[in-house]
Order: C-alpha cells, then structure tokens, then sequence
C-alpha cells in the first residue's frame, strides 16, 4: 500500500474526511487540498506534503510534490461555510460577488504556495433556473475566471456538475471553455455518472466530448442514487461492475488520457463506517495501471 498511498496517515485522513476540514485528497504523485482553516492551512499543506516527499517535519516541501487547491481552500469564509462558496449562477449579484472574492482568496493561497490549479465548481445545484439567464452568468464566470487565473499566475478548472436545473449539458462547457486562457475542465467520475443516471444520457460519450478541455480527473464511484446518499464518493475498486450499476472506470480513465494523457488523476473516496485503507489503496493501484497503461499507448 505504502508505494501507491505514500505516506499517508490513514487516520488523519478518515478524520478529515469526515469532520471536513484539511481535506487532503491524493493523487498519483499529487495531492489536492481544500476546507482548510485561515489559521492553520499553512501547517496542514506542509504536513501533507512532507509526508508524501518523505522530507519529515519541518521541510520546505512544496517546490518538490505537486499541488493543487479546490475551492474553497480557505471556509469559513468572511463567515460563510463551504456551500454557499460557488455561487456564480446565482440571481443575487452580492452572492456572486462573495463567491468571486472567495475564489480570488483561494488562487492567492494556490499561488503563495506554489499550487498547479485551482478546482471550483460553477454553482452546488442551485441558481437560475433560466437556461439563458444561466449561460450568460456562465459567461461572465468564465470570463472572469481566465482574468482572475491570469493575475493569479495559477490555471483554474471548473469542475463538471450536472445537478444545475438549467445548465448541465456537456456540450455547453464546451463552447463556455473553448479558447479560455488558464481555464480548463476537471472531469469528476462520479458526478459525470450521476448526470447520465438523472438525465438518462450516456456518460461515455459526454466523457469523449469533454476529453480534450480536462485538466484533471477526479475519480469515484456510485451505483445508485441511493448509495450515493448512504456512502458518498464510493472508492475506485476493481470489483466495482458496471451491471451492478457502477460507470466504468476504466473506460473513462482511457478516453480521456488518449486525448490528454498529462491530465491530472485525483482519488476523491469518501470514508464511510467499516471502510479500510487497503479498500482505497487496492483501488488506487488498479487504476495507477490503467493510468500508466492508457499514457504508454497500451
């Protein structure tokens, strides 16, 4: 385990995890942190990076273990907790606002310790319910995004989210991300496979459509609507079959590292009752396979 999950402290992370606060979630030879506290990020990212480059306490890691941030890093927020942090689809101008500062405070925090990117979502599932009042606040996102991400000197990637009454289809990040300076897309598993269980579409080919604007994957799994309420970001794990009613993994791994094999992987795995660190390392392996085999061609 320790060569797939270097240097993790199983439980700091369950407790993380479930207390949401310095989430540490890690990649192949990355980690993505967010729900930090103003006064403690800096010790939490040092931590969690000297653990993983194996430095010890009291290093100076960061230059030497890549980094990324997903907003919000930094909740609370000018006393505002982490759902009400990506509201740029919002009818009121003084959430979308608080919002923009929130996000300008994370690429900040991105660029202070030298962090790749910067994940946020679009909205949590709510906003206007108007399609084309929806578009058009996406616009001005998306905009001020590639400015804010420019300034920053750090990239921004808007996450894919399909739970938007209005605006959920791929085809619309498309034209939203297309030509963007410093604006990518993170494509996350689980959310792409529960967009195509609540709109009856059809994952796979969302996830050929978007493949050339990602920048990073976020990797879980989820049968059901019902499991998903029960047991969140389920692991990546081999035993996860797709007559069972999970997405496969593998087939979306593959289509978007063929279109862009230097995208970042991220495991996003909850940490339910009962769920062990060889459950999420075992995942892991399978999928660093995938991964390496999908980069050389295979």
């Amino acid at each position: 385990m320790q060569e797939v999950w270097s240097g993790v402290d199983f439980e700091l992370f369950q407790r993380a995890k479930r207390e949401r606060a310095g989430v540490h979630n890690p990649g192949l030879g990355h980690w993505q942190i967010f729900l930090c506290p103003e006064e403690s990020y800096g010790e939490i990212v040092a931590r969690v990076l000297a653990r993983q480059a194996g430095t010890g306490e009291g290093a100076e890691p960061w230059a030497r273990t890549e980094l990324s941030l997903h907003h919000p890093f930094i909740a609370p927020f000018e006393g505002h907790g982490r759902r009400e942090s990506s509201q740029f689809l919002d009818a009121n101008r003084d959430l979308r606002e608080l919002s923009f500062r929130w996000l300008a405070d994370s690429l900040a925090k991105a660029a202070e310790l030298g962090a790749e990117f910067v994940v946020t979502h679009l909205n949590h599932g709510k906003g206007v319910a108007d399609r084309t009042a929806a578009l058009r606040l996406a616009r001005v996102a998306l905009a001020r995004f590639a400015e804010m991400a420019t300034a920053a000197g750090v990239d921004v990637q808007v996450e894919f989210l399909g739970y938007h009454p209005a605006l959920h289809e791929p085809a619309d990040f498309v034209e939203l991300l297309a030509e963007r300076p410093r604006v990518r897309l993170c494509l996350d598993s689980g959310h792409l496979h529960r967009w195509g269980q609540i709109h009856g579409r059809d994952p796979y080919a969302a996830a050929e459509l978007l493949a050339p604007l990602v920048g990073s994957l976020h990797l879980w799994n989820v049968s059901s609507a019902e499991e998903y309420a029960e047991k969140g970001h389920v692991p990546a794990h081999p035993t996860q079959r797709v007559a069972d009613g999970y997405v496969d993994m593998t087939r979306i791994v593959r289509t978007v590292l063929a279109v862009n094999p230097a995208a970042t992987v991220v495991f996003e795995p909850s940490v339910p009752e009962g769920m062990t660190a060889e459950f999420i390392a075992t995942g892991m392996a399978w999928v660093g396979g995938i991964v390496a085999a999908a980069r050389s061609g295979l």
